[in-house]
């Protein structure tokens, strides 16, 4: 093999190589979201709640009524509102995995109402019964995990919710019986989700993240009263759950 002979294929393989690197992309760097990083949080929501009222001790009402009386006090409200406030949380990164917990106390306005007159079965008298919930904060702890694929992270999230629910309840009818109750309690529920974020300069970041939240139920109940009802005493039960959907914006620093 001669001089020439060599060189030729000393560049043929220089050039292979050089165009096989050009061939190959470089890739694309992942942000690491490792770290403690804490924010505020800002969006809507809309909620949905079982309203209920319904017999107790039947001395007022006579047999008839009972079954239609309960059906009229049967309802469902869709409450919608603003949610808002703060979170903190950590993560930790493996490759792509990234997987930590955050926790948020959020101000949530979701109350609704709801009112139905309706007519004695057996007789032409009517009846009113009013209904409403209401709830003013939301806080969650919940694990994450997720996909980390250069400045952008996928991740699903779920965990605990605790909340106030007040509900009211009142009833009213030709025969001047009257009936009112409350309840206001901290319920705690169950919280799921999901959420992208994206990583931007200076250790902040930008995400939008979905959360359905679910909470037992508020039971209560009133006696009815009124001038001639002491010869017929009774009782009304009452009811209320919740359930929420979330849709928040967030901006998180990363410490």
């Amino acid at each position: 093999m001669n001089r020439t002979t060599i060189f030729v294929c000393a560049a043929a393989i220089a050039f292979g190589s050089g165009t096989a690197a050009l061939a190959v992309p470089a890739k694309t760097p992942i942000y690491d979201w490792t770290g403690t990083y804490a924010g505020v949080n800002l969006g809507g929501a809309t909620g949905s709640s079982d309203l209920k009222t319904s017999v107790g001790e039947s001395n007022y009402f006579d047999t008839d009524n009972i079954a239609p009386f309960n059906g009229t006090g049967s309802t469902t409200v869709h409450p919608s509102g603003f949610v808002g406030g703060g979170q903190i949380g950590y993560n930790k990164q493996t490759d792509h995995i990234v997987y930590g917990i955050e926790g948020d106390f959020d101000a949530l306005d979701l109350s609704a109402s709801k009112g139905k007159t309706a007519t004695y079965f057996d007789n032409a008298d009517q009846y009113t019964i009013n209904q409403s919930t209401k709830t003013t904060w939301l806080a969650t702890v919940r694990p994450r995990v997720g996909y980390a694929n250069g400045n952008s992270l996928v991740y699903a999230t779920a965990g605990v919710a605790f909340t106030d629910v007040s509900a009211h309840a009142s009833f009213s009818d030709g025969f001047d019986g009257v009936e009112s109750a409350s309840k206001k309690s901290t319920e705690t529920g169950y919280v799921l989700g999901a959420g992208v974020a994206y990583a931007l300069q200076g250790n902040w970041s930008i995400s939008g993240e979905y959360l359905y939240a679910n909470f037992g139920k508020v039971s209560y109940s009133g006696v009815i009263g009124g001038p001639d009802v002491s010869e017929f005493p009774g009782t009304l039960n009452h009811s209320a759950n919740l359930s929420a959907n979330l849709f928040r914006v967030a901006l998180n620093y990363k410490f």
